[in-house]
């Protein structure tokens, strides 16, 4: 049984208590002490308890909070609360950072790689191609560092590239996500290079800006258009909508389940075998797309 360590808190992301139920199953008597009521919402839905992963379980917790330490423990059945990321050093078998302040991610990370344990970092791994570029230098094996939106595992997005041909042609590419371009639009890029392969790329491009909202609009290498749009602080559906001249691929992000668990067990099956989850090369490509929009 692997033994993982989860690194959270920030204000806004509920991925400590969600991405530590689906090892561990969650404690209904302590539903209270989660403040995001669509990760009970969905867990219940998917009958997350029968469906643990079977390889590995959230061992140890730690937040700069303690009291928000014992909330995700409480409600994601974890043992150990840890109050300083040095008791948690060889203690687990990985760790997953379940943070999405970016500019902090080295520094809560740091200890662990000269551990040469892997870490899933919660995405984005950074949104600048150099800052990337460095925090994967420091690995001590590739693939070390797997960071990606898990929305690029979505069974739906999985199915999209084995089904793309049946659309023909494309003719245009849109998206919207809440939140920031800086924190959300990898949503919409790692689902878009897993269907389209790491080539995916956007030409003759615009960013366009008003308030929080950012939209980058511009051609595919094919030629389609192309209009991503972040909408700041404003809530939305998410959504992916892919036009061809046969058809279409829509895909709504409603239900993030499927997508977290498929990233996760991809995580936890390869902890020990340390093979290259993501390759370095489509993570940086990634990023870049994030930065010119910035």
């Amino acid at each position: 049984m692997n033994r993982i360590g989860v690194i959270g808190y920030n204000d806004g992301n509920g991925h400590p208590f969600s991405f530590s139920s689906i090892f561990n199953g969650f404690n209904e008597d302590n539903i209270d002490s989660c403040p995001y009521s669509t990760i009970p919402d969905y867990l219940k839905k998917n009958n997350s308890n029968n469906k643990l992963l079977q390889n590995s379980k959230v061992t140890h917790v730690w937040t700069q909070d303690f009291s928000i330490s014992q909330n995700i423990a409480a409600f994601s059945n974890i043992p150990t609360i840890v109050k300083n990321l040095d008791e948690m050093v060889g203690q687990i078998d990985a760790i997953i950072l379940a943070r999405d302040d970016y500019e902090n991610h080295y520094e809560n990370i740091s200890k662990f790689i000269t551990q040469e344990i892997p870490i899933f970092i919660d995405k984005p791994l950074a949104i600048k191609v150099n800052d990337a570029k460095n925090m994967l230098s420091k690995q001590k094996f590739l693939g070390q560092i797997y960071s990606i939106s898990a929305l690029a595992n979505d069974n739906k997005i999985v199915d999209a590239k084995n089904n793309l041909k049946s659309i023909g042609k494309i003719n245009s590419i849109s998206g919207l996500m809440p939140g920031s371009w800086e924190k959300y639009s990898v949503h919409l890029f790692d689902p878009l290079i897993k269907i389209f392969g790491k080539d995916f790329a956007i030409e003759d491009y615009k960013v366009l800006k008003s308030e929080s909202l950012t939209m980058l609009k511009g051609k595919s290498i094919e030629g389609s258009d192309i209009s991503l749009t972040c909408l700041g602080g404003e809530k939305c559906s998410p959504f992916l909508n892919i036009i061809g001249e046969k058809g279409f691929l829509f895909f709504d992000f409603q239900d993030p389940y499927s997508a977290f668990r498929n990233t996760l067990q991809k995580f936890s099956e390869n902890i020990h075998d340390k093979n290259i989850l993501r390759s370095e090369e489509e993570t940086i490509h990634s990023i870049s797309l994030i930065q010119i929009g910035l």
